[in-house]
């Protein structure tokens, strides 16, 4: 490295304030050492290994300086783990700024063109109202036109729209089972159809060159299908029916699509509808999402025609089915009425009794109804009967329901039944859900939720709540059969003796008037079911039609640019910092701490080139400054300071270090011995601009003495020893107990000796000084220093009887992971009132 004095013109004398180096700047470190003696001849003495002196607590530098010198050299597995610094981060992509930059660029550039290509989606929505009333009212507030609701609950209305019912006519409206590979391709398919069953899969359609024939091929399976002339239906025997424009297929024409099933795209169609039911269930909201808002609002609208129609018909197909079973009942209930009346007719043609006369006489000649007890006794006899009668008649249809069910006609015709409310109403229940079974059977398979569901239910009513109300029934009428019984033998023998043609009379008289108020029954309903046929209310409604949108619901490419920035920005700072991981060179402060084990007593900044440093050597004097004094406490108070200065490898700025910091303690009036220990390629005699022979070589290999190789520099307390003459013996000499005893030989006489030596890269010579002088300072160079290189030799050092007292960051650039190494403050930069006390020079390179 290249260096240039650069000094302050003025008188070079010895100030009249001086002291010694020890006593000035260390406290308690002794009086004045003796005047500088006549380094002749060695003298031989053991140097001691630790120096250490306690120094006073109070400022950062001197608890840096104790904690060395009382821990000595800090190995590295002594070094407490230091957690990853953002700082580091970010001075990692200032490093690789532009590697952050060009991934970030690529990255966002992927995601506008992805985002090009990318369509935006469009929302349509529509409403329908179901009527859905309160199953309290449900029977009492119905009238003929509303007579019952298709389906009771939300889920079944959800499951209906869901259903093929629904959505395979809105597949085949809008074509839904087709999907062309290019939009080109539509003009050619705008006749395509399925009007049946299809063969599903991926076609392509080439004609010739000629423009002349044809050929379909299967594209999966790469089989021709079908070949002709253009012009002629396509796809028929694979279910197509397809006649395409003769403009459309030109001659080499390709056209691609894909055909499915009408089931699967239905399939796919309720997957992408959005059905949601209001909470009360009277509102049922259809949304559909695309790219094509056409289709999406067709579909929409289609399906919601679809529904309203498909409810309606399925209403209707319900009160048919129940018309048609009221009406089989009321025929057999109007047989029932007619035979009632023809038997009674019949009995009273017999009897000779007319109509005006009334009941027939009694065995005392009056009639039996103008004797209340015999009258009384009459009708026990009579609902006696009558109870039996239908009890049996319940019990004899019970036995066959588990097997063929109930006859609901033929057990609604026993009057005991009629009388029951409970199983009236289950009976006229079950004929409803018949009804709606049968209905639902003529649009749906029996796999179809809401047919097993009803099914679920008709079988329940058949099977067990109405054989159960019967056999309740039966328990009744059985219980007061016996309870009429025992009234009518209670009654005299006298009225016992009655003629039976007066019971039989009363008997036929009830049955006729039970058929009667049966058919009456019948036919009122019946009539209110042909009445809600021809002009019931449809059960569903649209209540808002969808509407074409004009703004997309959710354009996602904005927020794709977005994402894809800020994701690829995250991958450049990750690939900014795995590089500054995987980077040899040293590149922050915490790998010498860390990875090295080293504490830092200082940071050089970097200096640009010019005669002119301007603020660039303020601050590199400033950190000089802080150098000098945390060397100078991490050494110790004991005994002159004693040090070499080395670095892993070379263009580190080892030199310029150790030229400037000596100059900085003979600034502070230190006597200061500079030696160039570099004995390979040293060069410190041209930054002083000094004589290399005779030097440090000449004086180990005896051709001359020590006194003959010193020289004074323009600093009045710098001394300087050049590397002396080239040999091969250099290192050997470095090695030998020579170097040991000059040092100590010039001990006495000096407050400061600084050694540079070559780097610890370059061979055995640096290992060779620290170990004569006892102490090592390592310079660092940030990008610069190999990482692995520098562990290596530190290795090395901790193994010899070397104390490392820490390391000098040289040539830091400015930067976040280094601004607290920093020892300059705009605005407090030294002012020179008196011109005739200027400062020594402070050697500053060219280029550090």
């Amino acid at each position: 490295m290249q260096m240039r004095p650069t000094a302050f013109r003025g008188r070079r004398r010895r100030p009249r304030w001086y002291r010694a180096c020890s006593a000035a700047l260390v406290p308690n470190a002794g009086p004045e050492p003796a005047p500088r003696p006549s380094p002749g001849k060695f003298e031989t003495h053991t140097m001691p290994s630790q120096l250490t002196v306690p120094p006073q607590e109070g400022t950062p530098d001197r608890r840096l300086g104790a904690a060395a010198a009382a821990a000595g050299p800090v190995r590295r597995s002594e070094a407490a783990p230091l957690p990853d610094d953002w700082r580091r981060v970010v001075a990692a992509i200032g490093t690789y700024r532009w590697f952050v930059v060009a991934v970030t660029a690529a990255g966002t550039l992927v995601g506008a063109v992805a985002a090009h290509f990318l369509k935006p989606t469009y929302q349509a929505r529509a409403t329908v109202w179901v009527e859905v009333p309160n199953p309290a009212a449900r029977e009492r507030d119905q009238g003929p036109i509303e007579t019952g609701q298709l389906l009771g609950t939300a889920t079944s209305w959800l499951d209906l729209l869901r259903s093929h019912v629904v959505l395979d006519d809105v597949v085949r409206q809008w074509r839904l089972y087709l999907k062309p590979q290019s939009p080109a391709d539509t003009a050619a398919l705008a006749t395509f159809a399925v009007p049946g069953d299809v063969r599903p899969g991926r076609y392509r359609l080439q004609v010739d060159a000629t423009g002349h024939s044809f050929r379909l091929l299967d594209v999966d399976e790469n089989a021709v299908l079908e070949q002709g002339a253009v012009g002629s239906n396509l796809g028929v025997g694979l279910g197509f029916a397809w006649l395409p424009p003769a403009a459309s297929l030109r001659g080499g024409a390709r056209v691609e699509f894909t055909v499915a099933t009408t089931s699967e795209a239905a399939q796919k169609l309720a997957e992408e509808l959005r059905v949601r039911a209001a909470q009360d269930g009277n509102f049922i909201r259809i949304e559909r999402r695309g790219p094509d808002r056409r289709v999406v609002t067709g579909t929409v609208n289609a399906v919601a025609e679809r529904f309203v129609a498909a409810a309606a018909e399925l209403k209707r197909q319900r009160l048919t089915q129940l018309t048609a079973i009221l009406k089989d009942q009321l025929d057999h209930a109007q047989d029932n009425l007619r035979a009632a009346e023809a038997a009674l007719m019949a009995f009273r043609v017999r009897n000779a009794v007319r109509p005006s006369e009334g009941p027939a006489q009694g065995p005392d000649g009056r009639r039996i109804t103008a004797d209340p007890t015999y009258a009384g006794y009459m009708d026990l006899q009579i609902a006696a009967s009558g109870l039996a009668r239908d009890r049996e008649a319940i019990a004899q249809m019970l036995v066959h329901a588990p097997d063929s069910g109930i006859a609901v006609d033929q057990l609604a015709m026993i009057g005991a039944v009629q009388r029951s409310s409970e199983l009236i109403a289950a009976l006229k229940e079950l004929t409803d859900r018949q009804a709606e079974l049968r209905a639902l059977r003529f649009r749906y398979a029996d796999t179809h939720p809401p047919v097993r569901r009803l099914a679920a239910q008709v079988d329940t009513l058949a099977r067990r709540v109405i054989p159960g109300l019967g056999r309740a029934l039966i328990a009744g009428l059985a219980a007061r059969e016996r309870e009429l019984r025992q009234r009518a033998d209670s009654i005299t023998g006298v009225l016992r003796r009655a003629p039976p043609a007066a019971l039989e009379e009363v008997r036929l008289a009830r049955d006729q008037a039970n058929a009667e108020q049966l058919f009456s029954d019948l036919q009122h309903r019946y009539q209110e079911a042909r009445l809600a046929e021809v002009s019931t209310l449809p059960d569903v409604r649209i209540l808002e039609r969808a509407v074409q949108p004009t703004r997309p619901a959710t354009n996602t490419a904005p927020l794709l640019v977005v994402v894809a920035c800020l994701t690829s920005f995250g991958a450049g700072v990750l690939g900014a910092a795995l590089r500054d991981r995987a980077d040899p060179k040293v590149r922050s402060p915490e790998e010498v701490t860390r990875t090295m084990g080293l504490l830092i007593l200082g940071a050089v900044p970097h200096v640009h080139r010019g005669k002119d440093m301007g603020d660039d050597g303020v601050k590199a004097v400033e950190a000089l400054r802080g150098i000098r004094l945390n060397v100078q406490y991490a050494y110790g108070a004991a005994g002159p300071l004693v040090l070499t200065v080395s670095s892993p490898g070379r263009g580190e700025g080892k030199s310029f270090v150790t030229s400037n910091l000596a100059q900085a303690f003979a600034d502070v009036g230190c006597r200061t011995l500079l030696i160039d220990g570099d004995v390979r390629l040293g060069a410190l005699h041209r930054a002083l601009r000094r004589a290399r022979r005779p030097g440090l070589t000449d004086a180990l290999a005896g051709r001359v003495t020590a006194d003959q190789t010193l020289q004074a520099t323009d600093h009045a307390f710098l001394s300087f020893i050049g590397a002396g003459s080239r040999m091969h013996r250099g290192p050997e000499l470095l090695c030998s107990a020579t170097v040991p005893q000059l040092i100590t030989a010039l001990r006495p006489g000096y407050d400061v000796i600084l050694v540079d030596s070559a780097p610890l890269a370059a061979g055995v010579d640096p290992y060779a000084l620290g170990v004569a002088t006892g102490n090592m300072l390592l310079v660092v160079r940030p990008d610069v220093t190999d990482r692995a290189i520098a562990e290596a030799k530190v290795e090395v050092l901790q193994r010899l009887p070397v104390r490392l007292l820490g390391a000098v960051l040289n040539d830091v650039r400015p930067g976040l992971a280094y601004n607290h190494y920093s020892y300059s403050l705009a605005g407090y930069e030294m002012q020179e009132e008196d011109s005739g006390r200027e400062a020594g020079p402070i050697l500053l390179p060219d280029s550090p």
